[in-house]
């Protein structure tokens, strides 16, 4: 039997046939808001993809709260987030938190590591063999920079460095639909442009790994949202 749930929208990242939406139940009693685990709604098309259409998700932002219908958990190894999104059911923003100046600040979760494996080819690479016990994570990362590059084939791309409990992590695909809007005009044809953001360290990140996949069967891992702690950017480049 479908439930309805309200989601705190942690990504809405650019995913293969659509978007991959992840972000943490959420309950609002009396005048307080009380947070969840998290979720991942997603929609399997029978060809290996399971995103969410985009015209289905696409006016609701990190730090939205989304009402969602859903048919129950469907976990993933590695991913046990995921549950299944009602096909043909709507995500309703019903309530947004992007006014409010460190909004997440205590629900940041602090795991040792991103899925480290310094044996993996190459940095955003996880072997199948390692275990991986929850594929999402918001945390606070320092030193953060962004490099744009072009790719030969036209194709922009955006990797994410910074250092997190000591750990460099570098060359960390970046998912995130509004850093393709801030930075459309900053991208060079003829070389890559490495950046830090304006506010230093006063952003969190939404980080991801995926289901193994491709010849050497690995998993890899993605920055699904970058989130200021005074909401700017999610209320400015909706």
């Amino acid at each position: 039997m479908p439930i309805r749930k309200k989601i705190l929208v942690l990504a809405n990242s650019f995913k293969q046939g659509g978007r991959c939406v992840a972000g943490r139940f959420i309950e609002e009693r009396g005048d307080q808001w009380y947070v969840g685990e998290w979720c991942r709604p997603i929609l399997p098309d029978g060809d290996g993809h399971d995103s969410i259409p985009v015209d289905v998700c696409s006016e609701c932002y990190p730090l939205d709260v989304v009402s969602i219908e859903l048919d129950g958990r469907q976990p993933a190894p590695g991913q046990p987030e995921n549950w299944l999104w009602r096909r043909g059911s709507s995500m309703t923003v019903v309530h947004s938190f992007n006014n409010m100046n460190n909004s997440l600040a205590e629900i940041i979760e602090t795991p040792d590591n991103l899925w480290l494996d310094p044996e993996a080819y190459r940095p955003d690479a996880v072997r199948d063999t390692q275990p991986v016990e929850q594929s999402l994570y918001l945390v606070q990362p320092s030193d953060l920079q962004l490099t744009l590059c072009v790719e030969d084939n036209g194709r922009r791309r955006i990797f994410g460095r910074f250092i997190y409990q000591g750990h460099v992590y570098e060359h960390i695909p970046v998912t995130d639909p509004i850093m393709f809007r801030i930075f459309s005009n900053q991208f060079k044809d003829d070389e890559p442009v490495t950046m830090p953001l304006r506010n230093g360290d006063r952003y969190w990140l939404t980080t991801s790994i995926g289901l193994p996949f491709g010849p050497r069967n690995c998993r890899y891992k993605f920055i699904a949202a970058i989130i200021d702690h005074s909401g700017y950017l999610q209320r400015t480049y909706r």
